[in-house]
């Protein structure tokens, strides 16, 4: 945000715009390999190494603050060229180190979670590294106002290295295990259910049905009390192979325990991550991931859901590129550059708030009403209040409270997508979530890139080229959220004890 301005003031024009359009174009592109890095050698690892480009892309932009500051030094490395080719490299490093990251993270958080806890943990990862948005945005408003930019960038430059020295302590997810000793389930095929139900008129009979190879129940029972299991003679099937050794090791769960299904949704939904993880870290060769993923990218299911990342590519673009120069440019004119550029970190600071109530609100919204569904009519509701407020702001074109208004508000917009998104990729594809996480870190940063490139050749001066620009993006994201809502093939929401 930030560095697209300076760049512009310090004489480099459009650099910091391109620069952070190659981000999201490397972003884009670079997904479908990190989907084939990360079944290889993991999320832990995509993390670590993701978290270092962050910190390389931040001391890149050192270059042209250390040049302003010192203008009359004349080594190579402050030559204009260099500085040039430094930025865009750095930034498309960073590009693919966001693409290991953030897909990274999502799978790692994806193992972590469970159908019970997939809500919470979604939101905190989209809620608390956005959360430093809120922080460095203020922090850099006190700063701005105080200290040079260059001092101010060394500082960011050390925040930003520090936390990634952090991340490198990150552990193993731990797994999601329930009290099951062995590694087989029993369950009692549907003759003896109906004995059961025979014998016991409390049992409502039905059949439960287990996917073999995702090891997750595809049909929910009606049992007012679940079936007990004994060992006695009767036939069963086990939702795990057998291995040689599997007839000492299966055990029947005995007749006074009852099915805790929680639990087995717990261990079916974590062993279902975990094992393809795991399968495809020694298997998958980089052909074989490219072609999984985009054969999941055609499927209808997928292409509906695209529709989903590309109004949340306009969102975060709006908020990474043309929001600073628009605020700025409404300014009173009296002002000096460090002023305004104060008061417009204050206004992104709402941004990022708005990301952090976003991410958790959406999550709870989901949770009250148990439906994916209405969690897209929640981010329909709030896309029209901050579109329309941004609009108005753009006709009046001036600098009012109404900025923070739709700053908070399209801040809430990228939280509560980003982790809607994130629940549908790691939840409604089963087994291929990894590679449907890679789709949505290649669509939405290809589609952010576009806009990025499209708001750089915007008028950020002009309020009638600001209004109809503003219109026309509402009017496609409005296209696009009533696509998912009323066409996506959402799972149905299931019965949790």
């Amino acid at each position: 945000m930030i560095s697209s301005k300076i760049m512009n003031d310090f004489g480099y024009d459009s650099l910091g715009f391109y620069s952070l359009g190659l981000t999201n174009l490397f972003f884009g592109f670079s997904s479908p390999f990190t989907s084939n890095i990360i079944d290889k050698y993991g999320s832990k690892l995509a993390i670590k190494v993701g978290s270092v480009t962050f910190f390389l892309n931040v001391l890149a932009s050192l270059l042209p603050t250390i040049k302003n500051k010192y203008q009359d030094l004349d080594i190579v490395f402050l030559y204009k060229e260099f500085i040039y080719s430094s930025v865009l490299i750095c930034a498309a490093i960073n590009g693919f180190g966001n693409s290991l990251l953030w897909c990274g993270s999502s799978i790692y958080v994806t193992k972590c979670s469970n159908l019970q806890t997939k809500e919470r943990f979604f939101a905190f990862l989209q809620g608390i590294p956005q959360f430093s948005q809120f922080f460095g945005c203020l922090m850099s408003a006190f700063l701005l106002g105080n200290l040079d930019t260059l001092t101010f960038f060394i500082i960011m430059a050390a925040i930003t290295g520090f936390g990634s020295f952090l991340l490198f302590l990150l552990r193993e997810p731990l797994p999601q295990m329930v009290s099951i000793e062995q590694n087989s389930i029993v369950i009692e095929n549907k003759e003896e259910e109906n004995e059961v139900a025979n014998d016991d008129d409390s049992l409502l009979p039905s059949t439960v049905q287990f996917s073999i190879v995702e090891g997750q129940p595809r049909r929910q029972t009606n049992y007012l009390n679940p079936p007990s299991f004994n060992n006695r003679d009767h036939k069963s099937t086990s939702i795990f192979p057998e291995d040689n050794n599997s007839t000492n090791n299966r055990q029947i769960i005995p007749q006074n325990n009852q099915l805790n299904t929680k639990n087995l949704s717990k261990y079916a939904t974590s062993q279902n991550i975990n094992s393809t993880d795991n399968s495809l870290k020694s298997s998958t060769t980089v052909t074989q991931s490219l072609s999984g993923m985009f054969r999941l990218l055609i499927t209808r299911k997928m292409l509906i859901l695209c529709a989903y990342m590309v109004q949340a590519g306009f969102t975060n673009a709006f908020q990474s590129a043309i929001f600073f120069p628009m605020l700025n440019d409404t300014m009173d004119k009296s002002n000096s550059k460090q002023k305004s550029s104060e008061l417009s970190m204050f206004v992104l600071a709402a941004c990022g708030l708005g990301e952090v109530l976003g991410a958790f609100s959406i999550s709870l919204v989901i949770k009250q009403f148990k439906s994916n569904r209405m969690g897209v009519l929640y981010h329909l509701i709030l896309s029209t209040l901050g579109y329309s407020c941004l609009i108005v702001y753009a006709i009046m074109f001036e600098f009012n409270p109404l900025a923070f208004v739709f700053a908070l508000i399209f801040g809430m917009m990228d939280g509560a997508s980003s982790t809607h998104l994130g629940l549908i990729c790691g939840f409604e594809f089963d087994s291929q979530s990894v590679f449907a996480m890679g789709v949505n870190y290649m669509v939405k940063p290809i589609f952010g890139f576009i806009i990025i490139l499209i708001e750089s050749g915007v008028d950020a001066t002009s309020s009638s080229t600001l209004t109809i620009f503003y219109s026309v993006s509402y009017a496609v994201c409005l296209i696009c959220i009533l696509i998912i809502l009323f066409v996506f093939p959402f799972k149905p929401w299931l019965n949790r004890i």
